[in-house]
């Protein structure tokens, strides 16, 4: 739309540049309805928003008002005899058509501009209607201000699901801590204080995430930190962390990067305690080992079967039996199911069945096995 005077055009400007000032909604919205006002010589101002329901119906909302007590000051009511509180779809279309729409009610004047996409101006004036043309200016700058009411509604929303997000993490029983793209931590969850001793006021004051770290594993954590920055992901790896105490403790490390507006900004890790994991394996080893050598002695082997990972681990003793290499391996219980002798996998099935179902407390059965010559032992 061209603008035709001087003093059009100085509304166009004094507009625009009130419209962007700050990402909060209520201050973007407090000084550009100000300018609004002030510039159009207005009684009321207010932003009508549309709200789109699930079967595609529509209802509005007072969303800002300048005075903020529309109620009080009796224009509530001037308004909602203009703007229905529902649309369907075909409706709205046909008052958007309309628009701008003037109304008068005794002294006062009612002017309806759209929001593109967002919803209404509403302008109320003491007895004189605003000039259509400037009305026009007031139309096209709605565009800008439509856009920049989305984008503030968008950063809240962001703003929101950030602090639910942080609040979530705060509460599992995991080290959580995100850092920034040189690797200082910008969060830590309450956990992250118990288990490694970063405080809030820590992470506040960026410490390095590599810090936790010991020597040894400095290298490997950057590697790690790196890559995950590149968009190189990381399996899950054992690491051994250093509290702020001295105190050193093993954990498996998850990491992954943060992306914001399409862009990765940071890195966010996990970390989780396998303190009595290791202190178990090393007490399953030694007993192993003991037991191990206690068979040694009478020239017997023995097989372990984790039910839980699937995984087989054979003696020595029980290697040299089958006749197996120290490169060759059976990786899981079927493997060992077929070197055993077909007429004896029967009672094999069922001593184990019994076993696993508690009505055996032990599995215990006699089968052949077939060595790796061929011969059976």
């Amino acid at each position: 739309m061209p603008i035709s005077t001087y003093k059009q055009l100085m509304l166009y400007y004094k507009l625009s540049k009130s419209i962007g000032a700050s990402s909060d909604i209520v201050t973007m919205l407090k000084r550009s309805i100000s300018a609004y006002q002030k510039e159009l010589n207005c009684y009321t101002c207010a932003i009508i928003r549309l709200l789109k329901q699930a079967n595609n119906s529509f209802i509005t909302e007072v969303n800002f008002s300048l005075p903020y007590s529309l109620g009080i000051t009796g224009q509530y009511e001037f308004i909602q005899k203009n703007i229905p509180e529902k649309f369907t779809e075909k409706e709205l279309e046909l008052f958007l058509e309309t628009l701008p729409l003037i109304r008068r009610q005794e002294n006062l004047v009612l002017h309806i501009t759209s929001l593109p996409a967002f919803g209404f101006l509403v302008l109320i004036t003491s007895n004189e209607e605003i000039a259509r043309e400037t009305l026009d200016v007031v139309t096209e700058i709605n565009e800008k201000l439509a856009q920049t009411c989305h984008a503030c509604f968008h950063i809240q929303d962001l703003e929101d699901n950030e602090f639910m997000h942080r609040k979530l993490m705060d509460q599992l029983p995991q080290v959580i801590f995100e850092t920034d793209l040189a690797g200082n931590i910008t969060f830590a969850n309450h956990y992250a204080n118990q288990i490694v001793g970063l405080t809030h006021d820590e992470a506040e004051s960026k410490v390095n995430a590599l810090e936790i770290f010991p020597d040894a594993e400095f290298n490997r954590a950057f590697l790690n930190f790196k890559n995950t920055l590149l968009g190189i992901e990381q399996a899950p790896a054992e690491f051994r962390i250093k509290k702020n105490t001295g105190d050193i403790f093993p954990c498996v490390v998850y990491t992954s990067s943060i992306i914001k507006n399409l862009k990765v900004t940071g890195i966010r890790v996990v970390l989780i305690d396998i303190t009595e994991r290791v202190k178990n394996e090393k007490i399953q080893n030694e007993y192993t080992g003991r037991l191990e050598l206690a068979l040694l002695g009478n020239g017997s082997g023995f097989w372990d079967w984790d039910l839980q990972t699937g995984q087989l681990y054979m003696s020595e003793r029980f290697r040299a039996i089958i006749g197996l290499e120290k490169d060759e391996n059976m990786v899981d219980f079927k493997s060992l199911m077929s070197i055993i002798n077909e007429e004896d996998k029967h009672e094999i099935n069922r001593a184990l069945t019994d076993h696993l179902s508690g009505r055996s407390p032990y599995f215990v059965a006699e089968y052949r096995l077939k060595a790796h010559d061929n011969t059976w032992k």
